[in-house]
């Protein structure tokens, strides 16, 4: 080490200055594709590369094993969930729904969809939709009535850049994932469409609705939801698969709490399920700022700070290793709402 920055350290810790590792570059953290200690100056770059790419592809056919020692669930991806790029053909929204309908891999075409510069021109002829319509349950008719004609557009930069904890591995953040417009929308569309929000004692008190799989813990269980993932859920979905460690992340489950610190709110500190949901917990914090605590049974306590747009990711040590949960006095906004994604594959009373 050159000795102006040994002289600079030290005059750091004489005068009680901290010293920032982020900015030092010596900060290293586990790329969440390829499991490498990687520099977090340079994450962005890595997780770019070919030789993070494929390691990552190779690693997703394999079986998962969280820190305790327990076997995961196996993930198998037969189509690599790429970003279409400028140029490519877009599916037309019938397609999309018809592939929704047959339980077959939409992030492709509803990326196609959310990359489209014209949201009407993709949606088909009066044919396209009548026979999409034909294809759908009554609850997800039911689910997509009272969407607003907003959707999440492609936000202007078409990389997202994760910026990785320097304390917390596993812990990875996406800011501005959507544009304050777009929050807005999703916003009125939460209060807005069915389900309504209701009140909720379970990690806490709040309240909320859910979409997807519903999970039951006690019977160790996941089964088909009544109300499917709105098409906005997707749609993000699609986005997210643009961030380059969720390029295979497929949830089938959704959860929203909408947070009211005049009401007392608040997150009890929890783990998600190890075993019925994979190995990463995605989570898109919409309308105010709150600072969420993950503490280790080691001591070890890390507080973040969630602004508004922002995409959480939490896997491996973050997701198995710690608790996370956000205290009353923690919500620095009048109100605070969360849309939290998992994969839960299906599991049937064993």
């Amino acid at each position: 080490m050159p000795l102006s920055r040994q002289i600079d350290r030290k005059r750091k810790r004489s005068t009680g200055e901290a010293w920032n590792r982020t900015l030092e570059g010596s900060a290293f953290t586990e790329c969440p594709i390829c499991n490498r200690q990687v520099a977090l100056a340079t994450i962005n770059s890595h997780l770019e590369s070919a030789s993070c790419q494929t390691t990552g592809a190779q690693q997703e056919v394999a079986s998962t094993v969280c820190p305790s020692g327990k076997k995961g669930i196996r993930v198998t991806t037969t189509t690599p969930q790429l970003p279409v790029q400028p140029g490519q053909p877009t599916a037309s929204l019938s397609q999309c729904k018809h592939q929704a309908a047959t339980n077959a891999t939409l992030s492709h075409c509803s990326t196609a969809v959310l990359q489209s510069n014209d949201v009407k021109s993709a949606n088909g002829t009066d044919q396209d939709k009548s026979a999409m319509l034909g294809s759908q349950s009554k609850q997800e008719r039911q689910a997509e009535a009272c969407l607003v004609p907003s959707m999440p557009q492609p936000s202007p930069n078409s990389q997202y850049q994760l910026v990785p904890h320097a304390a917390l591995p596993g812990e990875y953040r996406v800011p501005d994932f959507v544009t304050e417009q777009e929050e807005l929308d999703l916003l009125h569309t939460l209060d807005a469409c069915s389900p309504v929000w209701q009140d909720k004692t379970f990690n806490g008190k709040h309240r909320g609705k859910r979409w997807g799989a519903e999970m039951d813990l006690g019977q160790r269980t996941v089964v088909e939801g009544v109300t499917p993932l709105a098409a906005e859920l997707r749609m993000l979905i699609a986005r997210m698969q643009q961030v380059p460690c969720l390029r295979c992340f497929q949830p089938n489950e959704a959860n929203a709490i909408d947070y009211r610190k005049d009401l007392g709110h608040w997150l009890k500190p929890h783990v998600d399920d190890r075993q019925l949901s994979t190995d990463k917990i995605v989570t898109l914090s919409l309308a105010g700022l709150a600072v969420m605590t993950f503490d280790s049974k080691k001591g070890h306590s890390v507080e973040i700070e969630l602004p508004p747009r922002t995409l959480q990711i939490i896997t491996k040590d973050a997701r198995y290793m710690y608790t996370h949960g956000i205290h009353r006095d923690a919500l620095l906004a009048p109100r605070r709402v969360s849309i939290t994604f998992r994969q839960s594959p299906l599991k049937a009373k064993a």
